[in-house]
């Protein structure tokens, strides 16, 4: 993958949240091939040009996923499956080189250019795992062709072209900039001067129509949820593709820009579950907007979850800024593992609404609430297929988030071993020739112990040692609470937030570290009202009455009884005064699985009980366990206390 550091392997975890995350969606959509063939009828058909749809961003999406998840995993089953899929795409290919969800002389509009997108992104993607030569490079022709199409009609109005602001009417034309990223990266793959010259274009006009929030970025004096147009996942992508051009061509302007803007998602638009958006999928100021309840019904969308994950991955590898692999950590831990549908709800009353439709349940919920509300509220980018079958965004987006984290947990850069998300199972990774088998043992998130074994060095001598530097990334949610060899005879240096220890390595060696996680309690920006491109938004009036608790980057919830036209109630009416709080919080009793135990998918991983004055006890969750059954009981990390 275009992000991964050469030289990095990592073997596919034993046990762990992990893996059970990654044989659900596997089992649950990316090996069903009903679903792999629906998507690729969408360009047979041509049926978004009924309703100027986005059906044909399901197949490249999931595509993407699914090669993130068998360069994770390596199951054979996938691939296989995989392979036939895109053997089925190749043939849905029109005379004149296009794949299109949209029929031929109604193209080039709605969702028409983002879903041409998503197709070449999963060829590009799929190349990069494939092992078969003859298909690759039918594929690359295939996606030549694609792309030729796409020039052919796109580009500088002066040649008689369309802009590409202008090929959708949708958020003037920002969907259709995000083609940058796919663009460039055939370019650094072929060497094509023409896909250059057309990821010049795309630069050019700015992202979107009429202004340009590229230079916005450059500019670095707004935050994202500022500027014109304020679609949150769009606007990674495109600033996706922004840095890919910006690494191509050596423009420092452009690739400061895009690490700014990072910067001030995290700043501005960035919240405790590790998602944004408090109004639909919108950037809109909501780092200070999340604890205010009422703002709007669905919020925090999956698909803006994901795109970050991505995102801050690609940005961590990039300029190593040990914010953006905290924000893995917190998407993952939390929006993420909490919007996993593993309990198989189905949308209740779909089928009241929609007639002859097929209820079924889809892998990932949409979207997250922060305040005390409920799971499944709504599906995102949802859309119906001719045989009553439907499916949404996130669904197809989901499977990414869990494969972005595993591959981007374990490096190898100039000699020497970086652990950046602690992952319990066995690595496996070469250096100048040495085969180093790493044991990692821990219940990271939950608990702070990490023991990692020096299990084997394979090396074509006698000699089972090794000289390399092994280091793990300090996560911002917690310090060091010990570190060393277990036998004493060493002890690791911290330097440039990893642990890390420099020595000639032997067989049977061991690095124990002791992260330092306590819980502790967030407070809420109090800042009354704010006037935003001539809104005026008001916060909740009893924002400032609610907190949040965190377990080092697991966010904490309460379980609140979900009684109709009630409104929220403060848990504990003046039962926690600052000097309570602490109190409870350092004497709190903290219940967690192992490293080698079940997690079963209705069981929370850790509690957290609290104890007011009266010494009644509030039980907290890990956000992500909670809420899975949709209802009966209601969720929320920010919660009142008085």
């Amino acid at each position: 993958m275009k992000w991964h550091k050469p030289g990095r392997i990592l073997s596919y975890p034993e046990c762990g949240i992990i893996k059970t995350a990654e044989e659900f969606i596997m089992e649950n959509q990316l090996k069903r091939a009903d679903l792999w063939k629906r998507f690729v009828n969408v360009y047979r058909t041509g049926i978004d040009s009924d309703n100027n749809g986005w059906r044909g961003e399901y197949f490249g999406k999931m595509m993407r996923g699914a090669c993130f998840t068998y360069a994770y995993t390596k199951d054979e089953e996938l691939y296989r499956i995989l392979t036939g899929a895109i053997e089925d795409m190749l043939s849905a290919q029109r005379p004149d080189g296009t794949f299109s969800s949209y029929r031929a002389g109604e193209d080039f509009r709605g969702w028409d250019m983002w879903c041409r997108k998503y197709i070449a992104l999963a060829f590009y993607y799929f190349i990069n795992v494939c092992n078969d030569s003859e298909l690759i490079d039918r594929v690359k022709t295939a996606s030549m062709k694609h792309l030729d199409a796409i020039m052919e009609r796109v580009g500088p109005e002066e040649e008689g072209k369309i802009p590409v602001t202008r090929t959708s009417a949708a958020w003037r034309g920002l969907n259709s900039s995000s083609i940058l990223e796919p663009v460039v990266l055939w370019y650094n793959l072929t060497g094509e001067p023409k896909l250059l010259k057309f990821a010049e274009h795309i630069v050019s006009f700015g992202g979107i129509d009429g202004d340009n929030i590229f230079e916005l970025a450059s500019q670095n004096e707004i935050d994202p949820y500022m500027y014109p147009v304020t679609k949150a996942y769009e606007m990674i992508s495109c600033m996706e593709g922004l840095l890919e051009y910006s690494i191509t061509t050596g423009n420092e302007k452009y690739k400061k820009a895009v690490y700014d803007f990072g910067v001030r998602v995290l700043e501005s638009d960035f919240t405790v579950i590790g998602s944004g958006g408090m109004t639909h999928e919108l950037f809109d100021h909501s780092f200070y907007r999340q604890s205010s309840a009422g703002i709007c019904d669905i919020a925090q969308e999956t698909c803006v979850t994901v795109t970050m994950m991505k995102f801050f991955s690609r940005l961590y590898m990039e300029f190593g800024d040990g914010r953006f692999a905290d924000a893995v950590e917190q998407s993952f831990y939390n929006a993420y593992l909490g919007a996993l549908n593993t309990e198989k709800q189905v949308e209740p009353g779909i089928e009241k609404v929609f007639d002859n439709i097929k209820p079924e349940f889809l892998p990932f919920d949409s979207y997250s609430p922060l305040t005390p509300g409920r799971r499944g509220r709504k599906i995102g980018g949802f859309m119906i297929f001719p045989e009553g079958n439907y499916y949404g965004c996130c669904a197809c987006i989901g499977s990414l988030g869990a494969a972005v984290f595993g591959l981007s947990s374990i490096r190898v850069a100039s000699g020497n071993i970086f652990i950046d998300h602690i992952i319990p199972g066995t690595a496996m990774v070469n250096i100048g020739g040495n085969e180093i088998t790493l044991g990692i043992d821990s219940a990271y998130p939950y608990d702070g112990r990490v023991n990692i074994a020096i299990k084997e060095i394979k090396n074509g001598s006698d000699m089972q040692c090794c000289s390399f530097g092994l280091n793990v990334r300090i996560p911002g949610f917690s310090g060091i609470k010990y570190s060393g060899s277990d036998d004493g005879t060493y002890e690791p240096a911290v330097e440039d937030g990893y642990v890390s220890v420099k020595r000639i390595f032997k067989a049977g060696d061991n690095i124990s570290i002791r992260f330092d996680i306590r819980p502790e309690v967030l407070r809420p920006v109090v800042y009354g009202s704010e006037t935003v491109n001539g809104e005026i938004r008001k916060q909740d009036e009893h924002a400032k009455e609610r907190i949040c608790v965190r377990y080092g980057c697991v966010v904490l919830t309460p379980e609140f009884d979900d009684v109709p036209g009630e409104g929220e109630k403060p848990l504990s009416a003046e039962a926690f005064s600052e000097e309570a709080l602490s109190a409870s919080l350092s004497e709190c009793e903290i219940n967690a699985f192992s490293a080698g135990e079940k997690i079963t998918r209705t069981g929370a991983v850790i509690t957290l009980t609290l104890r007011d004055r009266s010494g009644a006890e509030i039980i907290l969750y890990d956000y992500a366990s909670r809420g899975k059954n949709w209802s009966g009981k209601q969720i929320g990390p920010w919660f009142r206390i008085k």
